[in-house]
């Protein structure tokens, strides 16, 4: 398992970094949604 951190403190778009992840990291788009939503709890 990977663990990826990321600094969000100059604002990233939520859609863009979605976006962005499962491109770079060849995953469905839901999967990477589901990810960003536990993390920022």
């Amino acid at each position: 398992m990977k663990t990826l951190y990321l600094e969000c403190a100059m604002g990233a778009a939520g859609d863009m970094l979605t976006a962005a992840l499962a491109k770079e990291f060849n995953l469905p788009l839901e999967t990477v949604r589901e990810a960003v939503r536990k993390a920022c709890r």
